[in-house]
This record gives structure tokens, C-alpha cells and sequence, in this order.
């Protein structure tokens, strides 16, 4: 399975593995927002350490976006830490992070290269 999800007290934690598809992508950030637990979360981990990123058109990141600019209208003291190596899928956090930032989503983000320091920075 090329994702799992981890939920803990204040926030959740999806780890994509291996070849990821765009489906994938989306199932594993749908399950986050449809969530009951979803609502008490301070924050989201979006670890692609281990993955190897599919291209995703402008069409589908725009998609990605709009989940969290809908989601950060509900919450908007939020962290969004993304766990990244290699130069795609760090290029991919960074992206899309930006492309939230010129639509307002007023979250706090920021890119890592490991788990530990992703977990270190959302909890404190």
C-alpha cells in the first residue's frame, strides 16, 4: 500500500511509500479531511520521504490546493510540515506551498528532510 496514515492527539501523519499514483495522493489527504479526528488536529504531517512522486499537472496541484484553502476556512491556526528528499518531491512541497501562500491559506509551513525534525516542528 503506497500510503498510511497515522493519527496521534493533535495531528495526523500520512506517509507515502514507494511509486505513489495521483489517486493515491488524493486518497490519502481525502481520509485526512473526512475524518471526524480531523477537526481536533493542530496539524499535518505529509512525509513523501520514501516516495517516488508521480508528474502532477497544473490542473491536479490546483486540486491539492483548493483541499486546503477549504480546509484552512475551518482551521486556520494550522501547521503543515512536509517531509521531503530528492530534488522532485522537494521541488513538489515547495510548490505547492507557495501556490497556498498566493491564495492566503494562512497556515504555517515548512519543508524537512526528516521525520524527527518535521515532528520536532509541529509540536513545539
Amino acid at each position: 500500500m503506497p500510503h498510511t496514515n497515522h493519527w496521534s492527539e493533535h495531528g495526523f501523519h500520512c506517509v507515502f511509500d514507494g511509486d505513489v499514483d495521483l489517486a493515491e495522493m488524493f486518497q490519502g489527504i481525502d481520509e485526512f479531511y473526512s475524518d471526524d479526528r480531523c477537526d481536533r488536529c493542530h496539524y499535518i504531517i505529509v512525509d513523501f520521504g520514501n516516495a517516488r512522486l508521480p508528474e502532477i499537472p497544473n490542473l491536479d496541484n490546483a486540486k491539492f490546493v483548493a483541499l486546503d484553502k477549504g480546509g484552512s476556512t475551518y482551521k486556520p491556526n494550522f501547521k503543515q510540515a512536509f517531509v521531503a528528499r530528492g530534488d522532485y518531491n522537494l521541488a513538489f512541497a515547495e510548490d505547492h506551498i507557495e501556490r497556498l501562500q498566493k491564495v492566503d491559506v494562512p497556515w504555517k509551513f515548512r519543508v524537512f528532510e526528516t521525520l524527527e525534525e518535521a515532528q520536532s516542528w509541529v509540536e513545539g
